[in-house]
Parts: C-alpha cells; structure tokens; sequence
C-alpha cells in the first residue's frame, strides 16, 4: 500500500493560556525551512471563530483540535501537585460540545480527546454523538494516559468507536507511553529512556498493527513532568523511533508538543525567552528531521 504523507504538526501548547498566534509563527518561524508543519490548537474556552482566522492569516494550516486534557477521573492519578494542576486546566478548556462547534467552523484532519474522556458509558456515548457532528475528513483520536495500562484501554476504546461507526484512530503520546511501561509519575530521565526504549517501539508496532489510524504525540519541551529529556537523549534513538515508524501505514500524524516551564505559561513570551525558544525548536526539530522522525 502507497503510503500517505504523513501531517507533521506543532503544538500552540508552547505559547500558553493566553499565547497570540503571532508568537506562534515567530517562535518556529526557522524552523520552517527545516519542514513544512501546521498547528494542534490547544482549545482553550477563549478559542473562537477569529482565533483561527489569526491563524490562518498568518499562514498556518491548522491540522488538530486538542480536545479537553484532563477529567475529575483523570486527576486522580499522578501526584497531588499535578493532580491540582489538571483539574485547574481542565476548567480553562472547552467542553466536549463545542468540540463538535469548533471542527465545523475549522474542518481540522483530527480531533483529539484524552482516553479518560471515553472511558465511562455515558462519556463513550456522548463522543459518539459529538463526533458525529465533525466534518467527514476528521478522524477522532483518542489519546493514551500515563497510568499503567492505559495503551491496552485506549486500544480498545478506539476499537469499539470504530464498530460503531467512528472514524477513529490512537494518538500515543510517547511520555505517557513511557510513564505508563515504566510504572511512574516522575520525570523521565534518560536513564528511564535507555531502559524502557525498545519496549516502547515494541508497544508502537503493536498499535500500529491493530489500528488503522495512529498519530503521536513527541513532547520535547522545557515542563520535565510532561517532556522528553530530548537535551540529555542518545540521537539513535530518535532514528530508532523513526525507523520503527516508517515501517506502518497506519502512521499518519506526528505533532510536536513543546510546553515551556510551569512557571512560565500563564505569560507571554519575553524578547529573552523568544530568542532562546527560537534556538532550542531549530536545533532540536533539526534533529528530528536528520532522523527521519519528520
């Protein structure tokens, strides 16, 4: 089977609650000579109709919607402090209804919800209605946890939307599926990384073969709860990752996920901290492109 091209996507997530889409373009703004992407908007309550007319002004195609990232079920896992910060987010982000309102204003390649989100028969049921609403081209993707066991579940769950008529894929978030194998809430060093590595990708051909549709997630910002140690990883592995990746025809997303520091994302980006982000995306995204991983 010919394979199609695969949509390389970044995240809004590295500019924040309140980031502008002007920030968005300037903080990759190199980086688009290394390769074409578009954007995972983060759906924030305040996300609207001109929000994305900015966007697509500015010149960027938006290719996901980023559903809700978090649920009271959800929260329980982790540590207290991460417990109290998904609950806060959860409450800036939109409710599942307008998931359906936003795709039709912006017929996006994907939607995505967290695994949590479909995780209830009420819930399951709610997402089936909603994506029904969605524009044809739209796939729901359904994105893993950290908790263990998590990958098994949202296989499933994309299994049965599937059966009943959902156009729906996996979206593998790689730390959540590294969190999850190993067994922790804690940071991922790269000593984590070396250990769990090949039971990682030996997971990622396990989803790729049952599932049609497989998108990911590859988190290489500055928050180390919710990030790769990408600084600190063995280059191989990234060729590793890419090689394993290229095999599947079910692969047909890759979105790079950059949150800056906690401390960090309830402001706007400094003049400082724009020229080191803007550094830091070109060396690390040329990295990336070198491997083959976009």
């Amino acid at each position: 089977m010919k394979r199609e091209k695969i949509i390389i996507s970044v995240s809004s997530d590295i500019a924040g609650l309140f980031g502008r889409p002007e920030e968005l373009v300037e903080v990759y703004s190199d980086c688009r000579k290394i390769v074409n992407f578009g954007l995972e908007v983060i759906c924030w309550r305040r996300i609207n109709r001109q929000y994305f007319e900015r966007v697509r002004k500015l010149g960027m195609q938006i290719n996901g919607l980023h559903g809700p990232v978090n649920t009271i079920e959800e929260s329980f896992h982790g540590p207290w402090l991460h417990q109290l910060k998904g609950k806060a987010i959860d409450s800036l982000m939109i409710r599942n209804y307008r998931l359906r309102e936003l795709s039709l204003v912006n017929p996006a390649a994907y939607v995505l919800v967290h695994q949590s989100l479909v995780n209830l028969p009420k819930d399951f049921e709610e997402m089936i209605k909603i994506a029904s609403g969605f524009d044809k081209k739209a796939v729901l993707l359904v994105e893993n946890l950290t908790r263990s066991g998590s990958i098994y579940k949202t296989i499933e769950d994309v299994q049965e939307l599937i059966e009943r008529g959902v156009g729906a894929g996996v979206m593998i978030d790689l730390v959540h599926l590294v969190k999850d194998i190993a067994g922790s809430h804690q940071n991922i060093s790269v000593v984590t990384i070396n250990k769990y590595w090949q039971k990682v990708l030996s997971e990622i051909e396990r989803v790729a073969t049952k599932i049609n549709v497989v998108g990911f997630h590859i988190p290489i910002g500055l928050n180390g709860y919710d990030s790769l140690p990408v600084d600190e990883m063995e280059k191989k592995r990234w060729t590793e990752f890419a090689e394993i990746t290229a095999k599947y025809t079910s692969v047909k997303f890759k979105t790079i996920e950059n949150q800056r520091s906690e401390r960090r994302m309830l402001f706007p980006i400094s003049k400082q901290e724009m020229k080191m982000l803007q550094e830091r995306n070109y060396r690390i995204m040329s990295d990336l492109e070198q491997a083959g991983v976009i």
